[in-house]
């Protein structure tokens, strides 16, 4: 089902002036208030032209606390890990969000599209915690000893905005890099992968191949992307605990959800299927 095309966009812009949020709530209520009611995220670069990235940063946090109030905090999001990426949304850095428990499904899954605005796939490498971390991390013979295990990973970002053609990262960033649900495949020991940068990633639909993808998609390296997605969470007040999900962006190219039979090989990490219709 399309949502933001033609008329119906203009549907859905005056719905949502008939039915705000409450102006005097904060806008992370109001973007909630949003969602819950079945409407798009608000965007922050509409609401507000001069928010920066720690405004945005900021909005996430408070809606982060909300949400977790309900829904328990899983694991962490690195996304725009890409140049092309940080392009497309017109900021030069890559963004992060927080994975909930909610938002994980099982592999062989189907997701139904009409349950969703705009839904795209991404494959991802995922990393699992051995132990929590509270301090920033500096050096990559650490950050290895943090790591338990990696998995393969397909994400379903969510693009619910209302002008999604004019999304910016502090959009992204406020709407907790529009993380909405996630397979996780299995488990698999460091020592079965010595560089997860070169690990290709392969998806196909049906018998077709329409995404392939390297672990150096992401920063170049995966273990630069996980340094930096640790970082980052930290920075941004958030708890990292012993077992959580640190997934470190999109190899090859965040694409279009569409009706169909999936399947992702990860080499030595495996596969995952999965079907949307």
């Amino acid at each position: 089902m399309k949502y933001f095309s033609g008329i119906v966009t203009a549907v859905l812009l005056l719905t949502a002036c008939a039915s705000a949020p409450r102006p005097d709530a904060s806008f992370a209520d109001q973007m909630l208030e949003s969602r819950q009611a079945g409407k798009p995220w608000l965007q922050l670069s509409q609401e507000e032209p001069a928010a920066g990235i720690d405004r945005a940063y900021q909005i996430q946090a408070e809606l982060v606390q909300k949400i977790s109030a309900r829904d328990a905090i899983v694991g962490y999001k690195a996304g725009l890990t890409s140049t092309a990426g940080q392009k497309k949304f017109a900021v030069d850095e890559s963004i992060a969000g927080v994975l909930f428990g909610r938002g994980s499904l099982p592999a062989g899954t189907t997701l139904p599209l009409n349950q969703f605005y705009n839904l795209m796939m991404e494959t991802e490498i995922g990393f699992v915690l051995a132990k929590a971390v509270t301090e920033p991390v500096t050096d990559i013979n650490e950050l290895r000893s943090l790591v338990a295990s990696m998995v393969p990973v397909i994400e379903f970002p969510d693009l619910a905005y209302y002008q999604p053609d004019a999304v910016t990262g502090p959009d992204l960033i406020a709407s907790n890099a529009a993380a909405a649900r996630y397979i996780v495949g299995k488990r698999v020991p460091l020592a079965r992968v010595a560089d997860p940068g070169s690990l290709t990633v392969r998806l196909s639909r049906g018998t077709s191949a329409i995404n392939l993808g390297q672990g150096s998609d992401a920063m170049g390296d995966q273990w630069t992307a996980l340094q930096w997605l640790i970082n980052r969470s930290l920075a941004s007040g958030y708890r990292l605990e012993a077992g959580h999900l640190l997934i470190t962006g999109a190899l090859g190219r965040m694409l279009p959800a569409q009706a169909g039979n999936y399947r992702a090989d990860f080499g030595p990490l495996g596969t995952i299927t999965f079907r949307i219709r």
